[in-house]
């Protein structure tokens, strides 16, 4: 007898619940027409800017793209002389006296000294007359790379 009183009970509470407004509204879920319109409009901007980001962010992987050239190295160290590469692109793949030459995107080699039509000269990091100005750590203090061997390695 006292399992169908519970049950009866509960079903009952269950239907009050669910079944009146007087716990959840109904309808709008408690928001007005303005705040709808203006979180609408604010969805539409948020859409917007993501729109704009995504170009430019494609447009600068692009540039990025465009910007690195691959080149082989052409070496015979300890054969050849270690302060200097030759590699197999030169102005006709877009290379210029000057240019930073990188393994990857981050590993510092040196600079593009001698350009020809399909070969360049590279002066790396173990010339001591190396100098380049440079950016370092993560608020870019401005600082000069000298180059050469270190101590340790003579």
């Amino acid at each position: 007898m006292q399992r169908y009183l519970i049950i009866t009970l509960i079903l009952v509470l269950g239907g009050i619940t669910f079944g009146t407004p007087l716990f959840l509204k109904k309808g709008n879920n408690g928001a007005s027409e303005d705040e709808r319109v203006r979180l609408k409009e604010e969805n539409q901007d948020l859409l917007a800017q993501l729109q704009r980001m995504q170009v430019a962010y494609g447009e600068v992987d692009k540039y990025k793209e465009e910007a690195l050239i691959s080149a082989k190295i052409f070496s015979d160290y300890p054969f050849n002389i270690k302060n200097k590469l030759t590699v197999n692109a030169g102005s006709e793949e877009g290379i210029s006296p000057a240019m930073t030459a990188t393994i990857g995107e981050n590993i510092l080699i040196g600079y593009i000294k001698e350009v020809t039509r399909h070969a360049s000269g590279i002066e790396t990091m173990f010339d001591p007359s190396l100098q380049l100005p440079v950016r370092m750590g993560t608020n870019e203090v401005d600082g000069m790379l000298q180059g050469g061997p270190s101590q340790e390695w003579c």
